[in-house]
Order: C-alpha cells, then sequence, then structure tokens
C-alpha cells in the first residue's frame, strides 16, 4: 500500500535503527531520532504502518517489522526524491520530498544520510549525468575532496558540478559536451553551503 511521506519518514526511522541496533527500536528511540515532542503524534502513524502491513499488528508488538520487511529493510531502501538540481547554471532545489525511490545499492552510513536529486539540463553529460537521470546524494556541509562531484548552494540556487582547487581558489567545474559551459569561480568559499556529493547516478532510460 501507499505511504504517505510521514509515514515514509517514520518506517525508514524504524528500518535504520533496527539496522544500526540489530533490534526493534522502542518509541522514544524513534521519536527521538524524528524530533516528535510526543509519543502520541508518533502512534498516529504506527497504527496506520501496521493496518498496512509494515508493522506487526500483535498486541504487545510495539514497532516490531515483520520479518518480510525486516529482509527488505537490509535490501531495499526508500530514498528521498527531494527536487531538481541544475546541470547548467544553478537553479533553486525544491526541498520538498517529492517521492521515494528504492534503492538497493550499497550505502556507506545510515539512509537517512542519503537523498536524491534529479538532474536538470547537460553541463556534466562528459561525466555520465544527462537531463532526467536521478543523482544519489550523501550529505555533507563541510568542503567536500577535490574532484568530487559537489552539490552546492550559492545563495538560493543550487548546482552540481565537480569542485577543483587552484591555487587556493575554490571553482566549480562543468564536464560536457556543450562548450558553453564554463567554470564557476566561488569568490568567498563561506557563502557557500555544500549539500553533498554525488554518490551514484541512475538513469533516466
Amino acid at each position: 500500500m501507499k505511504l504517505t511521506s510521514k509515514q515514509n519518514e517514520v518506517l525508514n526511522a524504524i528500518k535504520d535503527l533496527f539496522i544500526k541496533k540489530g533490534e526493534s527500536p522502542t518509541y522514544n528511540e524513534v521519536k527521538e531520532r524524528l524530533g516528535y515532542k510526543s509519543i502520541s503524534s508518533l502512534q498516529v502513524h504506527v497504527k496506520a504502518l501496521k493496518n498496512k502491513g509494515y508493522l506487526s499488528s500483535e498486541k504487545g508488538e510495539g514497532l516490531k517489522l515483520k520479518s518480510y520487511f525486516k529482509d527488505l529493510a537490509k535490501r531495499i531502501l526508500n530514498i528521498p526524491l527531494i527536487g531538481e538540481v541544475a546541470c547548467g547554471t544553478p537553479q533553486l532545489a525544491d526541498e520538498d520530498i517529492i517521492e521515494f525511490i528504492a534503492y538497493t545499492g550499497k550505502l556507506n552510513g545510515l539512509p537517512s544520510d542519503y537523498f536524491f536529486l534529479k538532474a536538470k539540463g547537460n553541463s556534466m553529460n562528459n561525466a555520465g549525468i544527462d537531463d532526467g537521470d536521478l543523482l544519489l546524494i550523501k550529505k555533507q556541509n563541510i568542503i567536500p575532496n577535490t574532484n568530487d562531484m559537489a552539490v552546492v548552494l550559492i545563495g538560493n540556487e543550487a548546482t552540481v558540478k565537480y569542485l577543483k582547487n587552484i591555487d587556493g581558489v575554490y571553482y566549480l567545474y562543468p564536464k560536457s559536451k556543450d562548450k558553453e559551459y564554463k567554470p564557476i569561480r566561488l569568490l568567498n568559499i563561506d557563502d557557500v553551503i555544500f549539500c553533498g556529493v554525488v554518490k551514484d547516478i541512475i538513469k533516466n532510460n
């Protein structure tokens, strides 16, 4: 059954904590993980997940994942798609969750450390990123390593480019068949917010 974004958020928190602990988390652990003020607000979503068959509905089972979903929790992860990122001139990234994408690849860290963005434009097509591709991003708010494909927020605009440090000056470099795309010089690194680095590309074909 289809889940709401809140139900997916709760289910993913339970999965993350289950993977980390090796056992079902408590209500308090999930509440603290999601920043809920009370358990009662969490119970509404837990009840819906039980009704939809994701959690055990047996009395006293609490937040216990059904055995089928325990196996899936270790292999299939729901990663949120939160909008588009420009592969041309920078463009505002919509931070609202659009949907959840099932991902079966290997992650380094918790699933909650990752999100998807949809590529827009052609400035990175020589790096294997075409318009409409899904980019798996690992959250990172510190300066990435040189030559990482970084998601960068400049003011209210987001873009994905290779990060390069040349003589102490940072640049965002495109890699495109179209020569019109030029490097973007970051005049003041403190005015830039690093959102993450590209870890995988899901082709749109």
